[in-house]
């Protein structure tokens, strides 16, 4: 009897003590609020449970550690290695639809706009992006235009660089050294949000071509992770990141640092000598430290703090117009972020303040001994701004209205010739402006109106509106939604076309008048299982567009010199054909083309304009390998007016792979390498700067959960 007690007893208490009960809760990433009944269960659905209304859940298991599936309607399903019964944390993201090598979110995904079609967002591909630059031009339309000096500038379509407008966190801001997009480190950046053409207007003056919206991660609470990524490439290629997320009390922070040395000194056919040489006098020095901050104050309240200090040191190759090559020329640039705000939401709506604050700083300096090359000078810019901005939800309609003040400053340091100095210009402005989403029915099919208007008041100058009218169909769907827009948008001249104070040669103009633009777009996103098309089509008049000219006297001067229409298309594709193998496809055709009627340019195409820009990519996985390979095709671009002297396009093919590891219960492990243009294709992005042929790179991460 007692050996039967035994038997029985056994039977009670063994599946007790080989269950255990795991506890934890599933969050968003995004907002980090809880979301309720997500459907958790076992790797192998041996048990299955739903979180409860503030995500909290307990789930049976029979080992620890074991792997566990997290899904909810709208988010993506995860997999979770549980370590530890007790206090697992887990965080879900919005489910992307991928198309074009991007992420695009069908829900609201960003604060700059209300519609969905106008925006694209992008997210880090850590498996194949190698960096910031790499992320933004996965974008059909965007192209990195390099000049002779190193500087970079981003072109969106076939529109001018200064028409593209560069946001952090959805704040303008100026650029160091023309270093805009390398200054914030990849392993920083959560996701890009790119509006292109006058959708963009209601962010402000110059979004003429639209605007690139770099949004930093956001520090987590409860959620702390250390991350070590290094990198090697051709040439003396070396970059570190270090990134640690912590919390304490009611704060959490997140802290980045980052350098970067290269020597780039590659080899290439100059054609003016007619032999190989090496691009000399192109290194660089960068880095970059990176902090962020939340801190919830009360119940819902929530503070957000940001800083980014950059410092650069790089050379400056030459003057590729006069084909004359530094050996000793350099710019060294700084830059300091700061932004600060505070969310107060109340019932339905949700009310922000933020201050902003940028400085940047660049000193050129060249020794030559031809004094014509000889300079050393420095630019200095800062900017402003208080904005307060107010988010509504009602039961039909939803906006945003935004208020601000924005103040920027410009001065210019000759310190060999201190009478081409420019003293401080300052530049002020007030802004107003609202976007409404309004859904109605017709025909028993739904849609969404959504009219922005922005209005600028510069101080002592004028009144400029900007507005944008979207058409959207139908309102929600997974599958397909199309919409029609259209707008107006301006750009005010640069403070250095209106003040520059060069020699008797080359003088600025005061008297420039704000380019202005006028156009429509139409959008249409189809989706159907793993497969993704994408398809936009676009077109945009801008008149006063202002140009440097050589005028009969020999004096080189800006003027509101011509009138475009910039027209095109672009055609996204992505296809999960297997589980493990994936294609993505994108490409964009532009046409940008001078309608000035006085002109003997008319009709043809502006300068420095790439006509295409094709790009695809195939990858395939098998365990916890990932083989990839890429193709770019560049267009020709025209280097003059009458379309005389042309800059051939270029086609390069990357490839690689990446390996993954899982080190004990807290380590994951990661190495990529990858070859850049496998078949050394020798090619120029801006006439006389070439660009670098085959190269090898490889990176390591480690990241301790």
């Amino acid at each position: 009897m007692s050996k039967l007690f035994i038997v029985i007893s056994i039977l009670f208490i063994l599946p007790a003590l080989v269950l255990a009960d795991i506890h934890g809760r599933v969050l968003s990433r995004k907002t980090e609020n809880p979301i309720p009944y997500a459907l958790i269960k076992t790797a192998h659905a041996d048990y299955i449970t739903l979180s409860d209304k503030n995500g909290i859940f307990l789930l049976r298991s029979s080992e620890i550690p074991c792997r566990i599936i997290i899904s909810s309607q709208g988010y993506e399903t995860r997999e979770f290695i549980v370590n530890d019964p007790k206090g697992n944390i887990i965080y879900l993201s919005i489910d992307p639809i991928r198309i074009q090598g991007l992420n695009v979110i069908t829900e609201e995904g960003t604060s700059l706009k209300l519609s969905s079609t106008d925006v694209e967002i992008l997210t880090p591909d850590n498996l194949v992006q190698k960096g910031t630059q790499e992320l933004i031009l996965s974008h059909p339309g965007l192209i990195l235009k390099e000049s002779s000096t190193g500087e970079k500038q981003l072109q969106l379509f076939a529109y001018e660089p200064r028409h593209c407008v560069c946001l952090i966190d959805g704040i303008k801001t100026d650029n160091a050294a023309g270093n805009t997009v390398s200054s914030i480190p990849i392993n920083m950046i959560d996701h890009v949000e790119v509006i292109s053409h006058n959708a963009g207007s209601t962010s402000g003056e110059s979004a003429i071509g639209g605007i690139v919206n770099i949004v930093l991660k956001k520090s987590l609470s409860q959620y702390p992770t250390h991350k070590l990524v290094f990198h090697a490439g051709s040439w003396k290629n070396y970059s570190i990141n270090y990134q640690n997320n912590s919390a304490l009390g009611n704060s959490a922070f997140l802290c980045n640092l980052y350098g970067h040395k290269a020597k780039n000194d590659f080899s290439y056919y100059n054609e003016q000598e007619e032999k190989t040489v090496r691009r000399t006098n192109n290194d660089i020095i960068e880095g970059s430290l990176a902090f962020q901050s939340r801190t919830n104050l009360k119940e819902y309240f929530t503070s957000d703090f940001s800083l980014l200090y950059y410092k650069a040191d790089k050379g400056i190759p030459g003057q590729s117009t006069d084909y004359v090559w530094f050996k000793d020329a350099r710019v060294r640039a700084d830059r300091i972020h700061i932004k600060n705000e505070l969310h107060i939401p109340f019932g339905k709506n949700d009310f922000t303040n933020s201050l902003f604050y940028q400085f940047n700083k660049s000193n050129y300096e060249n020794d030559a001994e031809n004094p014509f090359y000889a300079y050393n000078s420095a630019n200095t810019t800062s900017v402003f701004e208080a904005r307060a901005r107010l988010d509504t939800k009602g039961s039909i309609l939803s906006s945003n209205s935004n208020f601000g003040l924005r103040y920027e400053t410009y001065k210019y340091d000759d310190h060999l010739h201190p009478e081409s100095s420019i003293s401080q210009k300052n530049r002020s402005f007030l802004y107003l402006s609202n976007e409404t989403l309004i859904p109605f029915s017709l025909w028993s099919q739904e849609f969404s109106l959504i009219p922005s208007i922005r209005a600028d008041y510069f101080v002592e100058k004028d009144v400029y509106l900007s507005s944008h009218l979207t058409l959207e169909y139908p309102t929600q769907s997974d599958i397909i939604q199309m919409s029609i827009s259209g707008g107006n948008s301006f750009a005010m001249p640069e403070f250095s076309s209106l003040f520059w104070k060069g020699d008797s040669r080359v003088q600025g103009n005061p008297d420039l008048d704000p380019e202005r633009s006028y156009g429509i777009s139409s959008n249409a996103k189809v989706r159907v299982g793993t497969f993704t098309l994408n398809g936009e089509a676009y077109f945009n008049r801008i008149e006063n567009l202002i140009y440097w000219y050589r005028s009969a006297l020999g004096v080189w001067k800006p003027e509101n010199l011509a009138d475009a229409e910039l027209y095109g298309f672009s055609v996204s594709v992505n296809w999960e054909v297997f589980k493990n193998f994936e294609i993505e496809c994108n490409g964009s055709r532009n046409y940008p083309i001078n309608k000035t009627t006085s002109s003997d340019h008319y009709d043809k195409y502006l300068t420095n304009k790439p006509l295409h820009k094709v790009q695809g990519k195939v990858s395939y996985s098998f365990m916890n390998i990932k083989l990839f390979a890429s193709i770019l095709d560049v267009g020709k671009q025209y280097d003059n007016f009458s379309n005389t002297v042309i800059i051939d396009g270029y086609t390069t093919y990357d490839a690689g792979l990446h390996l993954t590891s899982q080190i004990g219960k807290k380590i994951k492990a990661s190495i990529t390498f990858r070859i850049n243009n496998i078949f050394n294709v020798q090619y120029e992005t801006s006439r006389n700067v070439p660009s670098p042929g085959k190269n090898f790179e490889v990176s390591f991460s480690t990241h301790f959960l």
